[in-house]
């Protein structure tokens, strides 16, 4: 224990390097209500001595003023408010979050625990007040009497982590758009749609594009205005910059960096955050032309007034500009590919005479979609003549399965002018049925008004059949994989994106619809096997380790270890780097007890055989120095039967488990009186010795076709079981009767009882309840009596409560004697 835990000594003591430790020394302290530090309580001492040793941002609230005191790591969390927060009410420090916390503070000196997760605070602690997120725990600290004289606190900042998971996701979407939206003004009320979910990074937006002459920038789409009806400008007006004439426009084309204007009445009138602050900032974000620096338009965004303009914030706006100019350029590709096959459209002829020349079958139609024009091709696949395919007689060629879906898909094309593909049946000339995938383009005149559909068919049938197999074999891999219980998993380290199974997922205790990511693999993963499991995942990145590994979990939805066994192999590009990573989970938690249950039955059957053995030698060593006094010598040699009889039993166990596996056990079946074996077995065994009052109900002459030596084996083992787990004193019930064809033996005992869990393990090799770990065995008893029951047709339960009892019920099948 260091200096703190003892005297006021601790203040003379040297620290260097330890910033908070040298301001409580420096401080006067007769100026607050604790007073000098030689009056303090030792704990409040014991607690300044962990805290200003740690390495985690910690702090403790004293007294009823609760006096503040911090660590070194807690610095960054004050911010502008440190040294000044140091020995002051923490009401003050944190006078802007005390509404939110003040109630829970108040819970807590009465006793009560608080934890939060990812809490929302806004802290005013860079001079102004910003959003942060956080994840800490609030505990009672109390004084040398026992009561409750502080607040103690751990606490981790995870405003990075929130941030960048809403920022990634919100330019996650905007990279979809170019695949759905072929239209720019489509394509920008998308994506301001998008930025819109993410308002606490940009609180409004504008989208802008330069016109060809590079002198204005249009208007293509803009969000709502918080508080303001205005609308944005259709032209985007220059902003004169602090302390330059030049227009802010000009300096973004020039620079093509962002650019930060602090004065919004030039553009839009005063626009308010949804709490009624106002947002005073504005950045301007060039979109430049993909791997160019060309300008091509701008991103106006209103800036959150609760975020810094970090580093951070400035890439996610990058980035997010980056994503809106990618897609942008796919639309105006794709009206440039448009553009040009409508050039082609235009000319009939010419059109006509290269579709009839090509090993394509190419097609025409007017803007209601009835079919104008097909190409030879046609012809010679599915023999139709023009008569027959004209307008929509095309359609009797599809498959009938396929045919209303084709219907449905090609008339909302129609309808909406937008691209049409499809993949169908068509029938040839000789009625058989392949493949083919028919794609059309609107087509539009001069005046760019919709006249139809060109469009070409394509023979897929080869592909169609191959990918078919694939999923067929898919299919199977992923029924394997159910009937194994095999999770699978596929990460690609280089995008950070991680893919799990359900089964995965299920053996992690992660709800199916959540997403992955290799930062909550690592958190699911027991504390002791996180970085020996990190090490090996990055071994097998780097190509270096087969990744064959074991480790523990704890799942997230029930709180239980489970120990998984994880195989995988990466791939490498030619830099050397991991592009992919995959590979399979299984729980092995069932072996892994398995093994532990061998070992406990090693260690307990070298006992159990020893000490039979022990009181033979024993006992005989006492006989022969007794040799003539025959009247003291009868007890000792019961004493050495019975021993002898326990070491037979145990060989005996130890036989049948090596018979059962190997499938060698035998039976010696005839008609055998099952009332007899019963009433016999319990004759022969020594219930006197442990005192149990036995009360019998036995039915008499019930027949089995069995072997009498293995059913008295069962008699015996289950008898033995009630007396080893009941009390001495205790009545075994034994009851034996027969009802419609059947035989009943019950066997109920006023014992220990078992878990509902143990239950469903008590027939398993070597296995012993966690109640009876006191009593001796080895857990063989009943894993041969279940293999014996089996053999004759019969069952088994088990019902029991745990501190009354088990009852143990046999079923036999009842025969006629012989």
């Amino acid at each position: 224990m260091s200096e703190l835990n003892a005297n006021s000594s601790w203040m003379e003591s040297p620290e260097d390097g330890n910033i908070m430790l040298e301001l409580i020394r420096n401080k006067d302290w007769s100026q607050t209500s604790l007073g000098e530090p030689e009056h303090w309580p030792r704990s409040l001492k014991v607690g300044l001595d962990i805290i200003l040793h740690s390495g985690y941002p910690m702090f403790i609230w004293w007294g009823p003023d609760l006096i503040m005191f911090h660590n070194d790591a807690y610095l960054p969390v004050l911010g502008q408010k440190h040294p000044d927060a140091l020995g002051q009410s923490a009401r003050e420090v944190w006078a802007e979050v005390w509404g939110q916390i003040g109630g829970v503070v108040e819970n807590v000196f009465r006793g009560e625990e608080f934890h939060a997760r990812d809490l929302l605070m806004y802290l005013g602690r860079k001079g102004f007040m910003e959003e942060t997120y956080w994840t800490f725990s609030y505990s009672p600290f109390r004084d040398d009497n026992g009561a409750i004289g502080g607040l103690f606190c751990a606490c981790n900042e995870e405003s990075a982590k929130i941030q960048q998971q809403r920022r990634l996701s919100c330019i996650k979407d905007i990279s979809s758009l170019s695949a759905r939206y072929r239209e720019l003004p489509a394509l920008g009320e998308a994506t301001i749609k998008v930025l819109e979910k993410n308002a606490r990074d940009i609180q409004f937006s504008a989208l802008y594009l330069r016109r060809d002459d590079g002198l204005k920038f249009d208007l293509v789409a803009g969000s709502k205005i918080m508080g303001s009806a205005e609308t944005f400008p259709a032209e985007l007006q220059p902003l004169v910059g602090e302390g330059d004439e030049d227009c802010m426009i000009d300096h973004l084309q020039k620079s093509r960096q962002i650019v930060i204007a602090d004065d919004l009445e030039q553009v839009l009138e005063e626009v308010r955050h949804e709490d009624g602050k106002p947002i005073n900032s504005v950045a301007m974000v060039p979109l430049l032309k993909p791997g160019q620096q060309e300008v091509t338009g701008l991103l106006l965004c209103g800036l959150s007034p609760y975020l810094e303009m970090d580093d951070e914030y400035k890439n996610y706006l990058t980035l997010t500009a980056a994503q809106i100019s990618t897609a942008i350029a796919d639309v105006r590709s794709f009206e440039k590919e448009r553009k040009k096959e409508i050039a082609l459209a235009r000319s009939e002829k010419r059109f006509r005479e290269m579709a009839d020349n090509v090993p394509l079958i190419i097609w025409v139609t007017d803007k209601t979609g009835r079919c104008t024009y097909i190409n030879k091709q046609w012809g010679i696949y599915s023999g139709q003549s023009e008569s027959m395919w004209k307008d929509f007689g095309w359609l009797e060629a599809v498959h009938p399965e396929d045919l209303e879906e084709v219907k449905t898909n090609f008339q909302y094309a129609t309808e909406t002018r937008t691209p049409y593909t499809q993949n169908y049946r068509l029938k040839d000339r000789a009625g058989n049925f392949y493949w083919h995938v028919d794609s059309g383009l609107p087509n539009f005149d001069e005046n760019y008004q919709f006249v139809g559909f060109i469009g070409a068919v394509f023979n897929i049938h080869e592909q169609k059949v191959a990918e078919e197999q694939l999923k067929e074999k898919e299919e199977k891999l992923r029924l394997a994989a159910a009937a194994t219980n095999l999770g699978t998993w596929d990460y690609y380290p280089l995008d950070g994106i991680l893919q799990w199974s359900d089964i995965c997922k299920e053996i992690f205790g992660i709800p199916v619809r959540e997403d992955m990511t290799y930062e909550k693999f690592l958190d699911a993963l027991h504390e002791e096997d996180r970085e020996r499991t990190d090490l090996k995942v990055r071994a097998a990145l780097q190509g270096t380790e087969h990744y064959d590994i074991e480790y523990r979990v704890v799942r997230r939805t029930d709180g239980k270890e489970r120990w998984i066994r994880a195989t995988g192999q990466s791939y490498l590009n030619d830099k050397n780097e991991a592009y992919r990573f995959i590979g399979t989970a299984q729980d092995i938690t069932d072996r892994k007890l398995a093994e532990e249950q061998k070992d406990d039955f090693l260690r307990i059957a070298g006992h159990e055989l020893r000490t039979p053995l022990t009181s033979i030698a024993g006992y005989l060593g006492l006989l022969q120095r007794m040799i003539g006094e025959q009247e003291k010598t009868r007890p000792f040699l019961d004493k050495c039967l019975q021993s002898t009889l326990k070491m037979r039993s145990l060989i005996t166990d130890f036989l049948d488990i090596s018979k059962v596996e190997r499938g060698e056990l035998s039976f010696k079946m005839e008609t055998a009186n099952f009332s007899a074996i019963v009433k016999d077995t319990i004759d022969n065994m020594d219930l006197a010795a442990t005192r149990h009052v036995l009360d019998l109900h036995l039915e008499p002459d019930l027949y089995i076709y069995g072997d009498e030596e293995r059913l008295e084996q069962v008699v015996v083992n289950l008898l033995s079981n009630a007396q080893k787990y009941s009390p001495k004193g205790q009545t075994i019930k034994v009851q034996l009767s027969g009802s419609k064809g059947r035989i009943f033996f019950r066997i109920q005992d006023q014992g220990i009882g078992m878990q509902q869990k143990e239950v469903e393990k008590i027939f398993n090799k070597f296995y012993r309840a966690a109640s009876g770990s006191k009593v001796k065995g080895m857990g063989l008893g009943l894993y041969i009596v279940k293999k014996i029951i089996d053999y004759h047709n019969g069952e088994i339960r088990v019902q029991t409560v745990p501190g009354k009892g088990t009852q143990f019920t046999v079923e036999f099948p009842e025969i006629e004697p012989s």
